[in-house]
């Protein structure tokens, strides 16, 4: 009808039950040195330099030895006082690069609520962008030999972990590379 208005819709009420508490944040760190998540893949001082890479870049404090190996790789004298939000890391063959940047994305997917930041239904995703299939099934590879190996997930039901992973995976994680996605 011409001219005539409508009332603005009435917001819903939301639902009687209490509000979900919300879920801890852990960092990368903490899940590398936790031995019922990803500690038994980060050990040894192999991983000491990434450790301190990731210190660095979340300007995390560092001991007086995590100090010397950043001040050896950057030639700086203070570690950052602020976190990054990007970083390049030029390291070569066979450097730990896949498997620590397969540890982020796992953090990102797993260990991270999300949810203030989401509308309803929307879901959140942790994207790798790798330079070709091969490298992104590398990944990929890492991604899920990490999640079936966390201790928590031992003697769950084969089929249940496999569904759950499937869909936090499908839902969190994606290695992409020249055009084709992997999910978990």
């Amino acid at each position: 009808m011409a001219g005539a208005t409508t009332a603005p819709r009435k917001a819903a009420k939301p639902p009687s039950a209490q509000p979900e508490a919300p879920r801890p944040t852990l960092n990368a760190l903490a899940a590398m040195d936790d031995p019922n998540l990803f500690g038994p893949h980060f050990q040894g001082d192999t991983w000491r330099t990434w450790r301190v890479f990731l210190k660095a870049w979340t300007a995390t404090p560092m001991d007086a030895a995590e100090l010397a190996i950043y001040r050896h790789h950057t030639g700086r004298t203070d570690p950052p006082t602020q976190a990054f939000t990007e970083g390049t890391a030029i390291v070569g063959r066979r450097g730990g690069k896949s498997r620590l940047f397969a540890l982020l994305a796992t953090c990102m997917a797993t260990l991270r609520d999300y949810s203030p930041h989401l509308a309803p239904g929307e879901v959140a995703t942790v994207a790798i962008i790798a330079a070709d299939r091969r490298q992104a099934r590398v990944i990929f590879r890492y991604i899920v030999g990490m999640l079936e190996a966390v201790p928590i997930t031992h003697g769950v039901p084969a089929a249940a972990f496999e569904a759950w992973r499937a869909e936090a995976a499908r839902n969190n994680v994606a290695a992409v590379a020249a055009g084709h996605v992997f999910a978990v």
